[in-house]
């Protein structure tokens, strides 16, 4: 089964763009549970540009109370972290970033970077949250992402869709699938 999880990222930089309070991501949220989506999802910045921690709250205590999941993406900063942990998420996504990045551009370095990953995850885990990992469309990294102790994989696909409409639209789907194909394999969602 498919499950839709609304990203309110965009809603909240509209928001703060007009320097007021709408369009509101709670309420964005609001229409989206209430037409059916599964869950919500915001990647909170240390930049606040779109979402802020007041939203992770906001948003958090709607999804409880509508029994809907709420996943957190973000860095690896413990201010997150704690937030994440604090709030009891079901799903926290840890997503690599560098500094001054428009969006999220790549993957997790696995294995180099397993040693900052993987407590993290296990600290998560204690606290009975599900955790992702952003990587890129890379099947022979899927055993050392499971080896982090990681629940889920979430793949970077901006190669494939800068892809859509050359030769390499075959290629790069080929890579998603063997990826997805191997992160199955390894134990992984």
């Amino acid at each position: 089964m498919i499950s839709l999880s609304v990203n309110l990222n965009k809603v909240a930089l509209l928001r703060n763009s007009r320097g007021a309070q709408n369009p509101s991501p709670h309420t964005a949220g609001v229409a989206c549970l209430d037409n059916g989506a599964y869950g919500l999802t915001l990647h909170w910045r240390a930049d606040n540009r779109h979402t802020r921690q007041d939203d992770v709250r906001a948003l958090r205590q709607l999804c409880a109370a509508r029994d809907a999941e709420f996943t957190l993406k973000g860095d690896d900063r413990e201010e997150l972290v704690a937030l994440a942990a604090g709030l009891k998420v079901t799903q926290f996504t840890l997503v690599p970033v560098k500094p001054g990045e428009i969006t999220s551009d790549h993957g997790w370095d696995l294995p180099r970077q397993h040693d900052l990953i993987a407590p993290i995850v296990a600290r998560l885990k204690k606290q009975g949250v599900r955790t992702a990992i952003f990587v890129d469309a890379n099947a022979d990294m899927m055993k050392a992402a499971a080896a982090t102790g990681v629940d889920r994989v979430e793949i970077y696909t901006e190669p494939y869709a800068s892809s859509w409409g050359t030769p390499r639209l075959k290629d790069e789907l080929a890579r998603l699938k063997a990826t997805a194909q191997a992160a199955v394999a390894a134990g992984l969602g």
